[in-house]
């Protein structure tokens, strides 16, 4: 007797037995994705620089209206310190960026 109770049951078991199926929850999609990167932000910079060079100048020419020929020349060796600064805002709305900038650039100094 106890056999038979034993086997119907795991029968009842095996036969009836069902997993949970959930079918009355709603189905929420996944939220999207956080950017990794994005370019809105404000920045602020500056350089500095220098620059020189040289070089000469000769020219050569004659004056058709007083008649006299002329040679002239001009040789410089210029050296310059640069710097400037710069500042701005970017705002970015999914692949398109906008953006407002300042900047001022000159030479810091002369030296000639």
């Amino acid at each position: 007797m106890y056999r038979k109770t034993l086997l119907a049951s795991v029968g009842a078991i095996v036969l009836g037995g069902s997993t949970a199926l959930a079918a009355d929850l709603p189905m929420t999609p996944p939220p999207p994705p956080v950017p990794v990167f994005t370019w809105t932000g404000i920045y602020v910079g500056g350089q500095i620089g220098y620059a020189w060079g040289s070089g000469n100048l000769n020219y050569s020419g004659y004056d058709p209206f007083d008649a006299i020929s002329f040679d002239t020349g001009v040789s410089a060796a210029p050296r310059e310190v640069m710097g400037g600064a710069h500042a701005g805002y970017n705002f970015q709305v999914n692949q398109w960026c906008s953006a407002s900038k300042a900047r001022s650039t000159g030479p810091a100094c002369a030296i000639v």
